[in-house]
């Protein structure tokens, strides 16, 4: 299902062709599709191991405190930290 493993060796050796030959476009062109396609597995997997684990019990069963989640002040872009409740 996933191609994680079989396409992270993919990505890499297009990014060294990419290093090697900056100006070529078919290697810039190949490197760019192959990391979307590595991206939008692990984003495919994250979500369904969202899915299949309750957070909170998870947690509790781990014997860890959750960590507060981070904000963004959108009109000043600084990042705080808040305590969910």
């Amino acid at each position: 299902m996933f191609q994680v493993t079989q396409l992270a060796p993919q990505v890499v050796k297009a990014g060294r062709v990419v290093l090697l030959n900056p100006g070529e476009i078919a290697a810039r062109d190949h490197f760019e599709v192959t990391k979307k396609q590595w991206s939008d597995n692990l984003d495919q997997m994250q979500t369904l191991m969202d899915g299949a684990i309750d957070t909170q019990m998870f947690m509790a069963a781990s014997g860890n405190k959750p960590i507060p989640p981070v904000v963004t002040n959108r009109t000043s872009n600084q990042r705080s930290f808040y305590q969910a409740v």
